[in-house]
């Protein structure tokens, strides 16, 4: 199970997260003035599709990749809203896994103990990248730390539930 981010730059260029580390000075530069970081948000688990959440990226990391996991672990179904267009997504824990359903995207069972640690490691390289970007940026700073307010919460169902993390926190 793997979960990655891309971020859009303009409507011909998107950069997923190793792209981001060699960004051209006018490339970051021009990230750095964004309000916000529409993109997509990839959920790829072998054998089954990819789920691809196109929409702004800083509601889905809070909403997906941190607040969804103490829902999930506690075997509570969660509906996330998107952003900027109409629709849901619905996530339906049931033992072991979890069912993704809902607009723009196929209907998809994935494995919850390596789906949770893989959302919530996705939303801390969300985080890092971003406020090395947005650095100086106070007013998207303080949005920033509102998100990484979920993040808590997240790791403790996370260790609760004892699951492994996929990196150091």
């Amino acid at each position: 199970m793997y979960v990655y981010f891309k971020v859009e730059l303009d409507q011909y260029h998107q950069f997923n997260e190793f792209d981001l580390t060699v960004l051209t000075n006018a490339q970051l530069s021009a990230l750095s003035k964004k309000k916000a970081f529409d993109g997509i948000l990839i959920l790829a688990h072998e054998g089954s599709p990819d789920i691809q959440i196109c929409d702004e990226l800083e509601p889905w990391v809070q909403n997906l990749c941190f607040d969804s996991i103490p829902t999930m672990l506690a075997d509570q179904p969660h509906e996330i809203l998107y952003f900027s267009r109409p629709g849901f997504i619905q996530l339906e824990p049931k033992g072991e896994s979890v069912r993704f359903s809902g607009d723009l995207i196929p209907t998809v069972q994935l494995p919850i103990l390596s789906l949770a640690p893989a959302l919530y490691d996705c939303g801390n390289r969300f985080l890092k990248w971003v406020s090395k970007v947005k650095e100086g940026d106070d007013s998207y700073l303080s949005n920033l730390n509102y998100i990484a307010e979920y993040r808590q919460p997240a790791l403790n169902a996370l260790k609760g539930a004892d699951i492994a993390l996929p990196s150091a926190d």
